[in-house]
């Protein structure tokens, strides 16, 4: 999850292990976020999703990413 939770309060939180892999690519994600020049392909990580009702649709057979 990653994103804008309220006025001047921003999350990045649940990348788990391979967030460290992720970093350089992530930070950058993160810095646009901050300057209010979001990635959309990435509208999908938003905390928004929670009270939107949005799952991910990422995950392999049965196995699914929750949230």
């Amino acid at each position: 999850m990653t994103g804008r939770v309220s006025e001047r309060v921003f999350v990045d939180a649940g990348t788990s292990g391979h967030g460290f892999k992720l970093a350089p690519v992530w930070g950058d994600h993160v810095a646009r976020l901050l300057l209010d020049v979001p990635d959309p392909r990435l509208a999908q990580f938003s905390p928004a999703r929670f009270t939107a009702g949005a799952g991910l649709a990422a995950g392999f057979g049965a196995a699914r990413i929750l949230g």
